[in-house]
């Protein structure tokens, strides 16, 4: 799933610091401007020992050009031409000072200036020293030794002021050049870096991680930089996630292949053992030839019905038939009518009784049925209604219609036994054998005595 809108969200909200191409610029600027501020105060310093040696030697040599007067006065005595002499040197603006002095020390005349105050004062003053002055010895002709001289004293902040225009246009043009170098790192390192990164983590997210077959690709500038390499082996990256994925979808698509192919097996397994399950069952519950319940079962599940009907005080009833003469209808008609008509009176009986009612066959032409939670009137309805269906029951035979007859005997708990179904069983048999000795095709009830 693609993720533009995410990524334009962490854009917005990534701080200018910490943007790769504003690192590298403010670290190129503080290098940049410590190296100019370095060669700005180198060139300053060496400005500075120049200016003060210049202005030394040009206070040096103007005061050395009035040399030859001043001795002319020191010689002469003279305070008006040493007068003219200091006047003509305090023509000099850098001279705070100018003194005319004998080989007495005595000055022969001097002039002394208010030095110029400024802010800047303070500094010229430790920058260039007006405290040493510079002197200029005088000699005569003809008189051995010295026998005067001249000193004079700069006014510092004069000096220096000039000094100070030039560090201030050095100062301010290596800070311009700075922001100029700034500007244009900006500009370069992020159109030649963030710029193509930013594009190219558009490209990685555009990607769709489900089908990752989109190539990635940079600007011809960048092809061969670190920039295309970092590509190509995302590239890469993606060409083996793609066929990682191709493999894995094959590898799931065999397995889900080979998963059906077991779960078909099984559920045909399944099928198979369900179906073998229900025909045991059948086996094991059914009679074979006419599809009632078994003999077996009959008991088995009859003990429950007939405990549970004692348990709640409830009627239960045994209907005991057996068919008329059966062994003269195998003797007659051969065996295959008289399983035909052991089908058929399992049919009419099972298309009778209600569904709560049990219908089992006993064994040979015997049945037996048992009904629960039903009246004794109601019961012997039933079992009149079973013998004369039964008896219109019509089985064809070489082309004639043949009926036959069904005697039943009837007990019930609790009027005719207790609750126990041994002795239901046998005090219906005994009904039924009443039956059979009175003519047969009729529903005996047994007496209330027996049991």
């Amino acid at each position: 799933m693609r993720v533009t809108s995410q990524l334009a969200a962490s854009e917005s909200k990534a701080l200018l610091r910490d943007q790769i191409w504003f690192r590298q610029t403010i670290f190129t600027l503080c290098f940049t401007f410590f190296l100019g501020l370095t060669l700005s105060i180198v060139t300053i310093a060496l400005d500075l020992f120049d200016e003060q040696v210049m202005a030394r030697r040009n206070a040096s040599e103007v005061a050395s050009a009035m040399r030859r007067q001043a001795a002319q006065a020191v010689f002469n005595i003279d305070p008006a031409l040493a007068r003219t002499v200091v006047q003509g040197l305090g023509e000099y603006d850098l001279f705070k000072n100018v003194r005319i002095i004998d080989d007495l020390g005595e000055d022969l005349y001097k002039i002394e200036r208010e030095p110029i105050q400024s802010v800047l004062s303070g500094i010229a003053d430790m920058l260039f020293s007006s405290e040493k002055p510079i002197v200029v010895l005088l000699t005569f002709p003809g008189v051995k030794g010295e026998i005067g001289r001249v000193e004079v004293r700069l006014d510092s902040y004069l000096v220096a002021e000039q000094f100070f225009q030039r560090s201030f246009r050095t100062i301010i043009g290596s800070f311009l050049r700075n922001i100029i170098l700034s500007a244009g790192l900006l500009i370069l390192f992020y159109y030649t870096l963030t710029r193509p990164l930013i594009h190219l983590g558009r490209q990685i997210n555009e990607i769709d991680p489900n089908n990752p077959d989109k190539e990635l690709v940079v600007d011809a500038f960048h092809k061969k930089s670190e920039l295309g390499e970092m590509a190509g082996l995302l590239n890469l990256l993606l060409k083996r996630l793609k066929d990682v994925q191709n493999k894995f979808k094959r590898a799931e698509q065999a397995l889900v292949d080979q998963n059906n192919k077991l779960e078909n097996m099984v559920a045909e397994r399944t099928t198979e053992l369900r179906d073998a399950n229900i025909k045991l069952k059948l086996l094991a519950t059914t009679d074979p030839l006419t599809g009632v319940y078994n003999r077996r079962f009959f008991e088995e599940f009859g003990t429950k019905i007939v405990h549970n009907m004692q348990r709640y005080e409830r009627t239960v009833a045994i209907l005991s038939c057996d068919l008329d003469n059966f062994k003269e209808v195998n003797d007659s008609f051969g065996h295959a009518m008289g399983d035909e008509v052991l089908r058929g009176f399992a049919s009419c009986f099972s298309s009778i009784i209600r569904e709560s009612d049990i219908f089992a066959r006993h064994g040979g032409e015997e049945f037996v049925i048992l009904l629960s939670e039903i009246s004794l009137e109601d019961v012997c309805v039933m079992g009149e209604r079973l013998r004369s269906s039964f008896n219109e029951m019509t089985f064809f035979h070489e082309g004639s219609d043949v009926n036959f007859s069904v005697s039943i005997g009837l007990s019930m708990a609790p009027f005719h036994s207790g609750y126990d179904m041994h002795d239901l069983m046998k005090v219906a048999d005994m009904a039924l054998y009443k039956a059979k000795e009175l003519g047969r095709n009729r529903l005996e009830i047994a007496p209330r005595n027996i049991g």
